[in-house]
């Protein structure tokens, strides 16, 4: 015995096809078999036989008939989780899933993305889930893409989901500045506070950018005017030991996707390896005498942790002199004879500071006792800065020298190298040989 069905509203929206509308002899309407279900009434006695209803009086009538008492309802969960696909997103499968509203076996999902058909695997309880891969996603341009998911069941009937997706794979625009001027932490540095400054596009106004360093996370925030800044506090800075550090700012976009700059840090601040300078005696004794002063004097040094080629830096009675740093930490310079002449009797202070190329500075000084008065020799700088080479022992040198309160005429012993030569003290006080 066939029993009456409930009259259901659902429309299906694939196939509405028309059925025409005829009036049987009991007041009921008559329709053929349909083919898309929309309405559903008493069960023909058989295949063959109409589909009967009863008198609908309104426009409703020339609604379809359909096979099924529902539709399918196509669901599907946000994509990538907010709608946006980004950078990572696109590098790696995706999976989209949902529902199609319905429970009965035979139906399909068909998702398209960038014009792609992509099939899902549907479950009979009516899940269904769809991989893309990463060749489907990185080729999707810029901006709106339209995705459309497409449930039909086993009846043919069909219904379609149009979402619209967001593909945003570019990274934000982020810049990173020097710490303290050349990424070197020296002594003093360690011991104050570091900013720490960079840039970042306007559009990101407001979001955070996160900096790493020896193991501590810093936040900033990017200003209207794309400007970001964070402090590195001196606890944190004075707790480093000496080595090199990578530091890291990190800045994410609203769509995920992120950027990060890196720069090597250098901490040179340990007393260990702090620079130091020395001075070596001015005239052999500090003392510069009557004969002295009648010619150039050098002045030397040593340093040690400072490397080779940095300046160091002297005075001596108001004048700069300045001295270059060489492989094995030693360094020399000259007081020109037109600089001692200008020396009066007393006490002058000579002083030198040098820095290593980290900026930790080293300084020296001692007093040097100018006295004219007694009767002395001094010999000139031999070769002009006290190195023979090979060409000047070929050539043979000379070597000269000053005198003061010896008379003129006086003879003077010249010893080098265990050989004796003599040499006349001249009227002006000059003893050539």
């Amino acid at each position: 015995m066939w029993q009456p069905a409930r009259l259901s509203s659902s429309v299906c929206t694939a196939k509405p096809t028309p059925v025409p509308q005829r009036q049987t002899g009991n007041g009921a309407s008559s329709f053929p078999r349909p083919i898309c279900s929309s309405w559903l009434t008493a069960r023909p006695p058989s295949p063959s036989a109409p589909w009967t209803v009863p008198a609908i009086r309104s426009a409703a009538a020339t609604q379809s008939a359909c096979l099924s008492t529902r539709c399918p309802a196509p669901r599907s969960t946000r994509c990538f989780g907010d709608g946006v696909l980004n950078a990572v997103e696109a590098g790696s499968t995706q999976t989209l899933g949902g529902t199609t509203g319905l429970t009965t076996p035979g139906q399909t999902v068909t998702v398209t993305l960038g014009g792609t058909e992509h099939a899902a695997t549907v479950t009979p309880t009516g899940s269904w889930s769809v991989t893309l891969p990463p060749s489907a996603l990185q080729t999707l341009p810029e901006g709106s893409a339209p995705l459309s998911i497409v449930v039909k069941d086993a009846a043919g009937n069909q219904s379609t989901l149009t979402q619209t997706i967001t593909v945003d794979r570019t990274p934000p625009t982020l810049s990173l500045g020097n710490l303290a001027t050349d990424n070197i932490l020296n002594q003093s540095e360690v011991l104050t506070a570091q900013n720490l400054t960079g840039n970042a596009s306007t559009a990101e106004a407001g979001r955070t950018v996160t900096v790493t360093f020896n193991g501590k996370s810093y936040s900033g925030t990017v200003g209207a005017d794309g400007q970001w800044s964070v402090a590195l506090s001196a606890a944190d800075l004075g707790a480093l030991s000496d080595g090199t550090y990578t530091l890291s700012a990190t800045l994410s976009d609203a769509a995920g996707n992120s950027s990060t700059v890196t720069r090597t840090i250098t901490v040179d601040a340990s007393a260990q390896h702090a620079p130091r300078i020395t001075l070596g005696n001015v005239a052999f004794d500090n003392i510069i005498d009557g004969a002295e002063i009648q010619s150039s004097q050098t002045l030397s040094g040593t340093t040690l942790n400072v490397e080779a080629g940095q300046t160091v830096t002297l005075t001596f009675n108001g004048k700069p002199y300045s001295a270059i740093v060489q492989s094995n930490g030693t360094w020399s310079t000259t007081i020109p004879l037109l600089d001692m002449s200008q020396l009066v009797n007393g006490t002058q202070t000579l002083s030198a500071t040098v820095s290593d190329t980290s900026g930790n500075t080293a300084s020296a000084s001692q007093p040097i006792t100018i006295n004219t008065n007694t009767s002395v020799l001094a010999i000139a700088a031999i070769t002009g800065d006290n190195r023979l080479n090979a060409q000047e022992a070929a050539d043979g040198i000379t070597i000269s020298g000053s005198s003061s309160n010896i008379a003129a005429g006086a003879s003077i012993t010249v010893l080098l190298n265990g050989k004796a030569y003599s040499a006349i003290v001249q009227a002006n006080g000059n003893d050539p040989r």
